[in-house]
């Protein structure tokens, strides 16, 4: 009785899911995720995510960076903060004051979003410049006066 029952759940759940899914294409209904060419109401991804938010007065956080080279491969990177909070919990909703989270850069390339105070990068070679910039939880960067709230370091120096 019980495998019968089990293999009437399982048809069950494949024609019921199967239909489900018939009706949804149906409607009009897509699962095409967060589309990042019309998503933020016809700006594009890179566009709206450029748009910086000024830092709270008497607030500013700040930021400060330093990689050395691991003894496997690749680099362990600190990103110190000061007034400032990663909240990965927060990721993708509204702006909090003083949280959010780090884009590391890797001469110009991001190469991670960061929601810690210790990273391993995989990557980079003596010489190249590592950049740890703030963000807020809605990916807007950081700004202090006008400018981004960042830190560099020359990988090996």
């Amino acid at each position: 009785m019980l495998d019968r029952g089990l293999a009437l759940f399982g048809i069950g759940l494949v024609f019921g899911g199967g239909f489900g899914f018939l009706a949804a294409a149906g409607m009009g209904v897509t699962l095409d995720g967060h589309d990042h060419a019309t998503g933020h109401g016809g700006a594009g991804h890179e566009a709206t995510h450029a748009q910086p938010v000024e830092a709270v007065a008497g607030q500013a956080p700040s930021v400060a960076l330093t990689a050395d080279a691991d003894p496997v491969s690749g680099w362990n990177v600190r990103v110190e903060t000061a007034n400032f909070r990663f909240a990965p919990e927060h990721a993708g909703q509204g702006d909090v004051p003083g949280e959010g989270h780090v884009h590391l850069t890797l001469n110009g390339e991001k190469v991670a979003r960061v929601y810690s105070e210790w990273v391993h990068l995989d990557r980079g070679a003596p010489g190249d410049t590592l950049r740890a910039a703030l963000y807020t939880n809605d990916h807007h960067p950081l700004t202090k006066g006008g400018q981004p709230v960042e830190a560099s370091v020359t990988l090996g120096r």
